[in-house]
């Protein structure tokens, strides 16, 4: 692999949005026409302000490799368990969507202003599409299925803005998940 300064991308900007579940990723000229400021794409919606205290955190479970072998040949074979990944994330809008996908459902509206909490907390499967931005360099990782939950209790400080930890895993969906950029065309452009 040579080395690619071109391709070494920083996030400094990174926006998550969702769309029903197995929702088609976008293409590359949709991804590359996007702006920091406004990444709006037709059929997804903003997952809104996430905290930069709690940055978006990768998570993998499993994936543990077992090296098996015989008499013979103590190392013939290495074989990886299945591995589970998502990505964890503080939602800091206290909204309608924010309180859906942190208690897992609609909720019960007794009125214009409402949000009943359901009994049982469930999941939301959603697409989720995650946009990094360095500057004008933009990638995007698509998911074509996420299951969307509560990671942990609302934080409300008398500091700081109020967080929702909510939990993306990504699941198999109909799609191809994929990673979306320039820098992985074919001719390395």
């Amino acid at each position: 692999m040579p080395l690619e300064d071109g391709a070494v991308r920083e996030a400094g900007v990174a926006h998550v949005r969702s769309a029903p579940e197995n929702t088609a990723a976008p293409t590359l000229a949709d991804i590359t026409a996007l702006a920091s400021d406004n990444p709006v794409i037709d059929g997804w919606d903003n997952f809104g302000h996430t905290s930069l205290d709690n940055d978006f955190a990768p998570f993998m479970d499993g994936g543990e490799s077992t090296v098996e072998g015989s008499r013979q040949n103590p190392k013939l074979r290495e074989s990886v368990a299945t591995a589970t990944e998502g990505m964890d994330i503080s939602s800091i809008q206290v909204s309608r969507e924010t309180l859906s996908y942190y208690y897992g459902g609609t909720g019960s509206s007794s009125g214009d202003g409402v949000f009943g909490i359901p009994q049982t907390a469930n999941t939301i499967n959603r697409a989720v599409l995650v946009v990094y931005f360095d500057g004008s360099n933009v990638v995007a990782e698509y998911h074509s299925k996420a299951s969307v939950r509560r990671s942990g209790p609302i934080t409300n400080g008398a500091e700081g803005f109020m967080q929702f930890p909510i939990r993306l895993t990504w699941l198999q969906g109909t799609n191809e998940d994929a990673w979306i950029g320039e820098m992985l065309s074919d001719d390395g452009s």
